[in-house]
């Protein structure tokens, strides 16, 4: 189960979600799109409104095709004019419309009209609220269509109201195939609300219904109302990678979901790609030099420095799981960071990945040995141009490579200079060298170097107190909370 405390905690808690029309979880037999907007016209339990801006009014229209649906829609509406959208909700500070804050009032200036004006009239109906700001995709600069959908709805009659919100990206090429995608989405998830509330991981799963081959994917969800006040969010985001819905998951410094499209926008990004497992002085050296090394090509842009982890390592072929990975996150977020999960098993994926919404610069950090790995021919044997299509799909746009160095035998310093490749390899790591798209640290600690992760981790299973002296100092607490927190469940196991 996905949920939440203020400690780390297994994810699998046995805790019950909470009142829907699901309780147990089931083998999700997937509907479509047509049978599923049916079954909600002919339940007289449920009553509401759609309000969608963008790409069309692909769901509400899969509501009125179906037969029916005078008596499950209040109104249908679309305040498309900004001018007019505007007399409706309010302006937005950020003057954007494909925003998280319009959807959120949307959302709740419709169902308090809802309230309002039939509360007294309707009250054996569950109402909801199913709205829409999108954005197709843009022929100008390439950059994926994108939007927020969510639905505020009730459970039982007069109930609590809960809401779920999503923030979806649109690949496809074609903006009506965009528009019937969110149709089939918008469908998915207003019957996911009202069937399978009290399971997440299926309401996830049957998001998918309708859509297999479709190219989209959702890297935000959020749920609220008194049924998930026990589901972690982040957990729950976690849950779209493994589940074939996400291919990255973007948190703030403060450890609060983002979206890439938002984030990255007009930044300029410094990449770590790593297990920090734990963050150590030599990573916030490593990080904070790259920023300011990056900051020197990148004139008049913020950089913003980027910690990613990846569900599938193929360097150490470690698999993390979801409990680990929010406690690496909550480390990062103690240093002032942003963290990306993603499911990126190659650099050049990542690299393509964030090029889509990334404008500047991006340029990833590296430590010496994983260039090594970086360039093993081994990792690209499924790729038809092998090695060369891979270092070739990495170094695009303003992408740049910096090295961080490392103490060899004899207490050598290493630098990317002195890295030998076999013959053919060497060729191209020099052509990349001379190019500037490689390049060793300008500033970097000394006396850090020979700090590891790997030797910080052993020191505290050994239960040896010099592994604080070798972190920051903001994750040192973080790190005695949780290892208290092991220590009780093992005492608690062995009682």
């Amino acid at each position: 189960m996905i949920t939440k405390n203020d400690k780390p905690v297994p994810i699998d808690t046995g805790i019950q979600w909470g009142e829907s029309d699901s309780m147990q979880t089931i083998q999700h037999q997937p509907l479509t799109t047509r049978v599923k907007a049916k079954n909600l016209n002919e339940d007289r339990t449920i009553y509401g409104t759609f309000a969608e801006i963008g790409a069309g009014q692909e769901v509400a229209s899969a509501f009125f095709k179906v037969g029916g649906a005078s008596k499950t829609v209040a109104k249908t509406m679309s305040a498309y004019d900004m001018t007019f959208s505007d007399t409706i909700y309010g302006k937005e500070k950020s003057g954007r419309y494909v925003v998280e804050n319009r959807l959120n009032k949307m959302l709740d200036r419709e169902f308090g009209l809802l309230e309002e004006r039939i509360g007294e009239q309707m009250c054996e109906r569950r109402f909801f609220v199913f709205a829409n700001t999108m954005a197709t995709k843009s022929p100008k600069n390439g950059r994926p269509g994108h939007g927020w959908l969510g639905c505020k709805f009730q459970l039982e009659p007069q109930g609590p109201v809960h809401k779920i919100i999503l923030h979806v990206h649109l690949y496809e090429s074609m903006i009506e195939s965009q528009q019937n995608l969110i149709g089939v989405l918008g469908v998915n998830l207003l019957y996911a609300a009202y069937r399978y509330s009290a399971d997440l991981p299926l309401l996830l799963e049957s998001l998918k219904d309708g859509l297999m081959g479709r190219k989209f994917d959702i890297d935000v969800i959020k749920v609220t109302g008194k049924s998930f006040e026990d589901v972690d969010n982040r957990a729950l985001n976690l849950k779209l990678i493994s589940q074939g819905l996400a291919e990255a998951i973007l948190f703030d410094e403060k450890g609060q979901i983002q979206t890439v499209t938002d984030k990255f926008y007009n930044q300029a990004l410094l990449v770590a790609r790593g297990r920090f497992r734990p963050p150590t002085l030599q990573t916030k050296d490593m990080l904070c030099q790259g920023v300011k090394q990056l900051q020197e090509q990148a004139k008049g842009w913020v950089v913003l420095p980027l910690c990613e982890i990846t569900f599938n390592n193929i360097f150490n072929q470690e698999k993390a799981n979801e409990e680990d990975l929010i406690f690496r996150l909550e480390m990062i977020s103690a240093m002032n960071m942003q963290t990306m999960i993603t499911n990126f098993e190659y650099h050049y994926r990542l690299s393509e990945y964030l090029n889509m919404f990334a404008n500047s610069h991006i340029a990833f950090v590296l430590g010496i040995d994983n260039l090594t790995e970086l360039f093993r021919e081994e990792h690209y044997k499924d790729l038809p141009g092998g090695t060369l299509e891979a270092i070739g799909r990495l170094f695009k746009n303003k992408f740049q490579l910096y090295l961080y160095p490392k103490v060899g035998d004899g207490g050598k310093l290493v630098k990317g200079e002195d890295i030998q490749f076999p013959q053919h390899i060497q060729y191209l790591f020099l052509n990349l060298w001379c190019q500037g798209l490689i390049k060793d640290f300008h500033n970097y600690d000394p006396d850090v170097l020979n700090i590891h992760s790997k030797t910080v981790l052993s020191k505290i299973r050994d239960k040896d107190e010099s592994w604080e002296a070798l972190v920051p100092p903001e994750i040192s607490s973080k790190i005695k909370v949780f290892v208290d927190l092991i220590d009780r469940r093992l005492e608690e196991d062995n009682a």
